[in-house]
């Protein structure tokens, strides 16, 4: 759900926390269990028997190539020509991660990718979560039936844009200027521009993280600035909440570093 939250500030909202006002949770909703996945991550062409080789996370596949020392540098001559495979293949990458009862004791667990490159199949412990298509949004499931206590397994399967953007363009029925890189939410100076060599990479290019949430959880917070002066500005708050159950809920905003909080019961 998305509710506006419309406030007169002195200056900008830094921070949003919630209180659960229903008899749940009389002094306020379990604090999350936030897990990282940003280490022990690894990758292969995918298809193939060839050994794993250690990925960062953040991260693509041209510099997790160069890392480990499986392509030579791609800016240096013509090693742009020679690297074009990359874009061609499927690569998967995964990671094992291990959950306790101080993530599995909460009523619902999410994973969050921040940003994956592009075309991706993202599945857990060998079931399905989601398909990506976007390199510029944010992807989100929910895993509360999918994981287990202790080891999990976590993998992204890549696919290249090249088929896709000619299917998508063969369906049209008309050329669009711009090339097939038009059908894809991509960077796409990825595709070569006059400053820089064409790289069709992919990847976990932002942080992945598994969040154990109980009651409500803050899932989204998008500010409007309707004024602005001086001294003041007019904000009105969108604020996305996931829950399981209808209550009432504070919203509480603050600042870091001051003793400045406004608090609004939005539902």
């Amino acid at each position: 759900m998305r509710l506006p939250v419309a406030l007169i500030l002195p200056v900008l909202i830094l921070g949003a926390a919630l209180s659960s006002c229903g008899p749940q949770q009389e002094s306020g909703p379990r604090a999350k269990t936030t897990l990282e996945l940003d280490s022990g991550w690894r990758f292969r062409e995918a298809g193939g028997d060839g050994d794993w080789m250690p990925a960062a996370v953040p991260g693509c596949v041209h510099t997790d190539l160069l890392a480990a020392g499986a392509i030579p540098d791609p800016f240096f001559g013509d090693n742009e020509k020679d690297l074009q495979w990359i874009g061609e293949k499927e690569w998967v990458y995964s990671c094992k991660f291990t959950a306790d009862e101080s993530l599995l004791g909460h009523e619902r667990i999410y994973i969050t990718f921040e940003g994956l490159d592009t075309y991706a199949e993202v599945s857990l412990n060998c079931v399905r979560l989601f398909g990506a298509d976007n390199m510029f949004r944010q992807w989100r499931a929910d895993i509360t039936s999918n994981i287990v206590e202790g080891e999990n397994s976590l993998e992204v399967r890549f696919l290249p844009p090249g088929p896709i953007e000619a299917a998508k363009r063969d369906s049209l029925g008309y050329s669009l200027p711009g090339g097939d890189r038009v059908f894809t939410r991509k960077a796409a100076y990825h595709y070569g521009w006059d400053w820089g060599p064409g790289f069709v990479t992919c990847g976990i290019w932002r942080p992945v993280r598994i969040t154990g949430w109980s009651d409500v959880m803050i899932t989204g917070m998008l500010p409007k600035i309707l004024a602005l002066s001086g001294e003041s500005a007019l904000v009105n708050i969108e604020v996305d909440l996931a829950a399981d159950y209808e209550d009432s809920v504070d919203v509480i905003l603050s600042r870091d570093r001051t003793d400045m909080r406004y608090s609004r019961s939005v539902l």
